[in-house]
């Protein structure tokens, strides 16, 4: 089933859907891609989501009904009674007719290129602005509201605000406010203690080490969610790591890792995620030594589908220096030649002689 489907049914059981919040805004902004999460207002009850679809779900998030988890993307029924946390999740999109409806107050709003940030301004309005700013083609103002006292967002709000922050377009933009509003230490203090270290001007002239991850988000090439979990968190582990000789950030990539690893987990994001991040990020510095390492002494990572995804991580830590291109261009060329060498039919997947030729 896709979400397409869902909609449908729904449709035809006369519930009338409309994407709604940042499911409407992202066809209003013609947002691409699959998207990680949809938010589905209808007609519809309770009953009637459970007799329509199987292995309905009820995470008990405030406005939301019922949940459904498809392949690759977490639906979301919700009600429309619940006040949103920003007018702009106001608007919603009949399918049926490729329609819009807010209320007329909302569209100077959709318009202006200012992002109003609504006061008093709590944790979970800071995590809804960090999506629109992440998103769509808002600015922040040039003051922030005082970040005031308030509980935290549920763990499933968190990942799910997460993921939409890293699936837009300008993810700095909303990462950057989270920071800036001091909501960032407060949701997620491992990347927070990113901003207090600092990197050595002759090596990372874009600053400390959060600074450089948001500048390494501005490379990619698509808003992949693993590719941008990644990014974010391929530095997490330098606060941790002790100097060793001119090594300032020693096995950094190894304590990253295990910090991902347990971030994603706190999140309750798929372990198959986790596996897949922890991978990237305990490997990434691999990709620079690439040309000098003999490949059969790594056959096994450079044989892991994740690989090609290694290098556009080097790809995008690299272009966020000043050093430049090269030594990414080094790492495909010698990345190539072990394909090539792999699909000789006389090495074993070691790339090991298994027959000797004699020519006479």
């Amino acid at each position: 089933m896709e979400p397409r489907d869902v909609l449908a049914s729904l449709d035809r059981a006369g519930h009338r859907p409309r994407l709604a919040g940042y499911s409407a805004l992202d066809r209003y902004f013609k947002v691409k891609g699959t998207p990680t999460h949809l938010w589905i207002q209808s007609t519809a009850e309770l009953v009637d989501l459970a007799r329509l679809f199987e292995g309905l779900e009820y995470p008990g998030l405030e406005g939301v009904e019922a949940a459904l988890t498809l392949e690759d993307t977490r639906i979301y029924f919700v009600t429309p009674h619940t006040p949103p946390p920003h007018p702009l999740l106001a608007l919603t999109h009949d399918p049926s007719r490729d329609a819009f409806q807010a209320p007329d107050a909302l569209y100077p709003l959709l318009r202006s290129p200012a992002l109003a940030l609504p006061t008093p301004f709590t944790l979970s309005h800071a995590l809804t602005c960090a999506v629109l700013l992440s998103r769509y083609p808002y600015t922040p103002p040039p003051t922030l509201p005082t970040l005031i006292p308030s509980p935290h967002p549920p763990t499933e709000t968190q990942a799910a605000t997460l993921s939409l922050i890293l699936t837009g377009r300008t993810p700095w933009h909303g990462l950057a406010l989270l920071s800036r509003t001091e909501a960032l230490p407060r949701l997620w203090p491992p990347l927070a203690r990113l901003r207090d270290v600092h990197h050595v001007k002759d090596y990372h002239p874009e600053g400390s080490v959060w600074e450089h991850t948001l500048e390494a988000l501005k490379h990619r090439k698509r808003p992949d969610l693993l590719l941008s979990l990644a990014i974010l968190l391929h530095d997490i582990g330098k606060p941790d790591a002790v100097p060793h000789g001119t090594n300032r950030f020693h096995l950094h990539a190894n304590i990253g890792a295990r910090i991902a690893r347990t971030f994603l987990r706190d999140l309750d994001f798929p372990s198959s995620l986790q596996d897949d991040v922890a991978f990237l990020v305990r490997y990434h510095m691999l990709p620079g030594a690439l040309p000098r390492i003999p490949p059969r002494s790594i056959a096994e990572i450079l044989s892991s589908p994740l690989f090609p995804m290694l290098l556009e991580l080097y790809r995008c830590d690299l272009s966020s220096t000043f050093r430049g291109p090269q030594p990414y261009y080094q790492a495909c060329r010698a990345y190539r030649s072990f394909l090539k060498a792999r699909r000789n039919p006389f090495r074993d997947p070691r790339l090991r002689r298994l027959i000797k030729l004699y020519v006479e």
